[in-house]
């Protein structure tokens, strides 16, 4: 396996932990930036000989909150997102949200959706009221 490189990752002259955009090249399949789900500007380059080899890399992990795929035939990209398992899956774009289409994760990336009226029922109370019929 070839060394890991990067790109980016220097510490933002502001207040508080960012860091500018990174891109790793060449990490192990177990390292925690390939397995986990960094909320940050972490993006890690993995090869794969075809789309079998991919898609079962991609869906190997425990989490899952969304994906996407990127190619030129949006069909066939729009057949292999489908196979994702995600909550949120785009094809050839990113983060493209819509207040009217279900967002959430799948796996141990959290339950529930929000946007939409799916998230909007996940923030209600239900009652049930029983009633005895007359007698």
């Amino acid at each position: 396996m070839a060394a890991s490189s990067s790109r980016g990752g220097r510490a933002l002259d502001r207040p508080g932990y960012f860091i500018a955009p990174t891109v790793v090249a060449g990490l192990p399949e177990n390292s925690r930036l390939v397995q986990e789900e960094p909320f940050g500007p972490a993006l890690p380059i993995l090869a794969y000989d075809d789309e079998a080899e991919a898609l079962a890399r991609a869906n190997a992990t425990s989490f899952g909150l969304s994906g996407s795929v990127w190619g030129p035939d949006v069909s066939h990209a729009a057949q292999l997102a489908a196979r994702l398992e995600v909550g949120t899956a785009w094809v050839n774009q990113h983060l493209a949200l819509d207040p009217f289409v279900p967002f959430g994760g799948a796996k141990q990336s959290g339950l529930g959706r929000e946007f939409s009226s799916l998230g909007l029922k996940s923030y209600m109370e239900a009652t049930a009221l029983h009633v005895p019929a007359a007698t």
